[in-house]
């Protein structure tokens, strides 16, 4: 079982420097999301199967976990599959993450309404 966590940011986490890096590791990552998929509590971005993507997924996390400690976060990879990010955080946080993360994904790449990208 799952300790409580906060579901609120701590927009005074990260500097101004840090914050604009982290939008632009944001854009840059989210725009590599190849699908979404509907996790318990998140969801789970595929990735372009590159190294650049996955240097860039320890980045997000390290500049995502200062702002929104409420995340769990996750990093698949296996033989023959596309990288997968995992975002989880604490029940209800689906719209959060599709508000935060969702204006970063390519174009028509939003969530439909069971979560999962189209």
């Amino acid at each position: 079982m799952r300790n409580e966590v906060v579901f609120a940011c701590d927009m005074s986490a990260l500097e101004p420097g840090q914050r604009t890096e982290h939008h632009d590791v944001m854009r840059t990552l989210f725009g590599a999301v190849v699908s979404v998929q509907p996790v318990d509590d998140g969801y789970r971005f595929m990735l372009e199967d590159e190294d650049e993507v996955l240097a860039l997924v320890g980045r997000f996390i390290a500049l995502e976990r200062r702002c929104c400690p409420f995340f769990d976060f996750g990093l698949h990879v296996a033989a023959g599959q596309a990288p997968g990010l995992v975002v989880r955080g604490p029940a209800g946080v689906e719209p959060f993450i599709q508000a935060e993360f969702g204006g970063f994904l390519p174009a028509g790449g939003g969530f439909t309404s069971s979560g999962a990208r189209r």
